[in-house]
């Protein structure tokens, strides 16, 4: 985290690690980081994609192009990152089989809350 933190140049309020359903990381209107315990069982790339990813909210709070080419910056390969952020589930199954229509992002009350739904 302070690895990416600091050549991103963009610091959360503090980080915490909570048990969740289905969501890997989200970020608060407050800069507050939370990532899900299961994230530790992920490899290492995507565990990177994740916190880029968290971190980028702190200066984008949405998903448009802006988020997406910050992220694409420090991961030139986060598209496939993404995928196969989308083989695991948040329960630590592995999944098979890639759905593409899997990975959503939710926007509520100044929180991003990326989601990998079950099928």
């Amino acid at each position: 985290m302070a690895f990416w933190a600091e050549n991103i140049n963009l610091s959360p309020a503090y980080i915490l690690f909570r048990k969740t359903k289905r969501q890997w990381g989200s970020c608060s209107a407050k800069n507050v980081l939370s990532f899900n315990t299961m994230i530790m069982k992920l490899p290492p790339d995507v565990i990177e994609y994740i916190i880029v990813h968290e971190l980028s909210h702190i200066k984008h709070r949405h998903h448009q192009k802006a988020f997406w080419q910050l992220i694409e910056r420090y991961l030139p390969d986060y598209k496939r990152r993404v995928q196969e952020l989308m083989t695991y589930t948040t329960s630590g199954v592995y999944h098979r089989f890639i759905l593409s229509s899997c990975f959503y992002a939710y926007h509520s009350f100044g929180i991003c809350i990326c989601l990998h739904l079950l099928p």
